[in-house]
Order: structure tokens, then C-alpha cells, then sequence
């Protein structure tokens, strides 16, 4: 098998995919079209997954019962369906919760998540921190769950701005939601400190980087922690501008060859230094004034740009799906030759436009200009048309209510699409 080819026709075992917005969908997709018959949970009603022909749909409602009742509502599904199913996770709490339970469910199912001590020591951005020193990487400095004396002494070596993150997107007792708050000064610090707990919570310095300098390596690592195949990605555009999700970005990264050695180098010595099994994005900071590369984020299951991945010619899930099920996925080049390919986000992308806008750091002819080059995007697909449908009829729908309804005041204005 190589690294774009559908895998071979055999007694297979099915896939069911823990769908999570964009994630959840191109991972089925992903799965779909290398011939995987695909079974996507979905939790919020609004999932364009429904209405992709590349799974069979089913919603679960997660407010009727806690972790064991969706574990037990996975079981069902799997002795039903039969053949020792794959799980797959989306989100880091669903790999985490998969990864916990690994022997109770091994006998109905497979899970395509690494063993939970190797995913808490990469999924928590606290014990990401310290792999990554004892790898001698670059870490930037944090410090993690501080009360507001820790924080106090801190910050007065530390200089602002700061960045606040919560140990993992989805984690349980904190009270940040969102992927990255950004505190400008350190009063401001101070000040959020002084609100509320911090527990699960992280403080990091902010070093020169931004769009265009935040760069992914994704692939995936065998059973023998192996690197099988891996990319790079440039991440163009941001939501929020420079320090949220992606919103535009390039696979393969046009860096120079020195460069891209550097990154492959450093993403190789981190797994040489920690055991890990499945499919990975570690997230990498360049320093404008520096050169050097700093790790700031890893992903421990599948991420929101496998689709694009996949287009470009590295098809992570299937590769994932065939050495679970035994194929001989030896040989493959490690840093395959890749399709060129600008992927987007129209609709987020355009609110980090409008952000940019309003700092005056992007006209309208440079987004423009900008949108004119990708050849990828999220959620389109001309085979399988029925999720982007749907999601333009959200977004339609809450724009009119918005329009109709402007004293609503938690009416979003843009679907809600976590990216877990």
C-alpha cells in the first residue's frame, strides 16, 4: 500500500468515527474513501456529518448519561455491527476516554488511540511541557496552574504578553473554553488570576511568531513508535489572527530545505524520546527574531486539516486503519513528495479578515488575493456534497434570525464549530 492508494478490498472490520465538527467529518471521509465502511457518532445535531454518503449517521445525545454511557452506547454499536470494529476518536478528550478504557473494550472493538500513559504525557499541554525539555527541544516559558503569588513572582522575569490555555481542549474543571486567551499586559494577568482558579490552566509567554510562522508536522507512528510518513503545513491565517485556529494554510510548507530539515529533525528526536503509537500534528512556533523552532502544541489523534492532508497525497486514517488491521505499511517514503495545496475555511476566515481589517494589517484585495490561490476547502467536497449543504443552510439560518432578532444577545452570528 502506498501512501494514496484505497485499501485492498478484504473481511475488514467497520469503522465507527466519535465525530466532532470538521474533524469528525473529514476523518470519515478519509476513511470512506479508501473503502472503510464508516459509522459516525455525532453529538451535536447540527453535525454536517449526517449527511455525508460516506458513513452510516448516528446522533447520540450526550446529556443523557456521562463517559460510561457513551462507552457502553459504543459497545452496543460495535457487537451489533460485529468484527471487532476501530473506534476513532476526534478530540482529545474522546482519545483520552478511548485510550483509559482500552482493555474493557478490546473485547468488542479497537480503538485507534495511543495507550493512555503515552497520550497523557503529549495530550496535557503540562506534561507536553516537560517531554519536550527532556527531549532538549525548545519550550517557551510557562508555568502551570499558578496561584496569584506564583504568578506574581513569574511575570516579573517573565515579560508580557501572555497567552492562557487549558491543559487540553474539552478538559474537565476549567473555567477557559475557548483554545487561547491573550493577555497583553501583566496587570491584566494578574487580574484574570485574581477571578477565579486556574486549575487545568497554563501561562505561557508570548515569543514573535504569528500567522505564517506557526508550522505543523503531522504523520503517523506505528506500533514500534516507527515514524511511518509525515508533512508539513504553513498555517497563512489564523482565528483569532496569530494565535487561534487555522483558518487558511499550505501543505506541503514551502520552507527551504535547511528549514524543513530542521523541523523534520526536531519532530523525529521528540518521538525518539517518547513512545508513541498513531496519528500525530505537532504544532511549531518559528521565532522571527531568532530562527529557531519552538514545540507549542501536539495533537495526539486525528486534527482538523487530515482532510487537506489527504488531498495533498497522505491519507493518515487509512494509513492508520491498515497497520491496525495488519497490512505491511513498511517501505513508504517517510517524507513523501506531496501535492501542492492551499486549504481554507471561508467562513472563519473571513471573521480573521475582518479582525486583521480592523487592526489594519490585511485590505481587502490581499484577502482577495489570498482566497483566490486555495484549491481546498473544508467541508466542500463535489463527491460528497450533502455536509457543505447543510452547513451553509446553519450559518444562513442564524445569520436571518440574527438579522431578525438583533436583541438576541448569545445568538451567534456564525455557527458554532469547535475544533476539539
Amino acid at each position: 500500500m502506498n501512501q494514496t492508494t484505497p485499501l485492498q478490498q478484504r473481511d475488514r472490520p467497520d469503522a465507527i468515527v466519535l465525530s466532532r465538527a470538521s474533524t469528525g467529518l473529514e476523518t470519515t471521509r478519509c476513511l470512506g474513501k479508501a473503502g472503510v465502511n464508516v459509522h459516525a457518532i455525532y453529538f451535536d445535531r447540527h453535525d454536517p456529518v449526517r449527511f455525508s454518503r460516506y458513513c452510516h449517521a448516528i446522533y447520540y445525545d450526550a446529556d443523557q448519561g456521562d463517559d460510561q454511557a457513551l462507552l457502553a452506547f459504543v459497545v452496543a454499536l460495535s457487537r451489533q455491527i460485529g468484527h471487532r470494529t476501530i473506534v476513532v476518536p476526534s478530540c482529545d478528550a474522546h482519545a483520552l476516554l478511548l485510550a483509559e478504557f482500552r482493555d474493557a473494550l478490546a473485547p468488542y472493538c479497537q480503538v485507534m488511540t495511543a495507550q493512555y500513559a503515552d497520550l497523557q504525557r503529549l495530550v496535557s499541554k503540562q506534561n507536553l511541557h516537560v517531554a519536550v525539555e527532556r527531549a532538549g527541544l525548545n519550550t517557551i516559558a510557562a508555568i502551570v496552574a499558578p496561584s496569584a503569588h506564583e504568578a506574581t513572582a513569574w511575570s516579573s522575569i517573565h515579560a508580557a504578553p501572555y497567552l492562557i490555555k487549558p491543559f487540553y481542549t474539552g478538559v474537565p474543571g476549567t473555567r477557559l473554553k475557548e483554545k487561547n486567551k491573550v493577555l497583553a499586559t501583566r496587570d491584566a494577568l494578574l487580574a484574570f488570576i485574581g477571578t477565579g482558579a486556574m486549575d487545568s490552566l497554563i501561562v505561557q509567554r508570548v515569543i514573535p511568531g504569528g500567522d505564517g510562522y506557526i508550522f505543523d508536522c503531522y504523520g503517523y507512528c506505528d506500533r514500534n513508535g516507527r515514524i511511518v510518513a509525515m508533512t508539513t503545513k504553513r498555517r497563512l491565517h489564523q482565528h483569532t489572527p496569530d494565535f487561534g485556529t487555522c483558518t487558511m494554510g499550505e501543505i506541503p510548507a514551502l520552507l527551504d530545505e535547511d528549514t524543513e530539515a530542521t523541523l523534520y529533525a526536531s519532530t523525529r528526536r521528540l518521538f525518539a524520546r517518547t513512545p508513541y503509537n498513531g496519528i500525530f500534528g505537532v504544532e511549531w512556533l518559528l521565532d522571527r527574531s531568532t530562527g529557531r523552532f519552538y514545540l507549542i502544541d501536539l495533537n495526539a489523534r486525528p486534527f482538523m486539516s487530515i482532510g487537506q492532508v489527504a488531498a495533498a497525497g497522505l491519507n493518515l486514517p487509512a494509513l492508520a486503519y491498515a497497520d491496525m488491521v495488519g497490512d505491511d505499511i513498511t517501505g513508504l517514503e517517510q517524507t513523501p513528495i506531496m501535492r501542492h495545496l492551499i486549504g481554507v475555511d471561508v467562513l472563519r476566515d473571513m471573521q480573521s479578515f475582518q479582525e486583521k481589517q480592523r487592526m489594519g494589517t490585511m485590505t481587502v484585495r490581499e484577502w482577495l488575493t489570498a482566497l483566490s490561490k486555495c484549491r481546498y476547502f473544508y467541508y466542500t467536497d463535489w463527491r460528497d456534497p450533502g455536509p457543505a449543504i447543510a452547513r451553509i443552510a446553519t450559518i444562513m439560518r442564524r445569520v436571518v434570525l440574527r438579522v431578525l432578532r438583533p436583541a438576541v444577545g448569545d445568538e451567534p452570528e456564525l455557527a458554532p464549530d469547535r475544533r476539539l
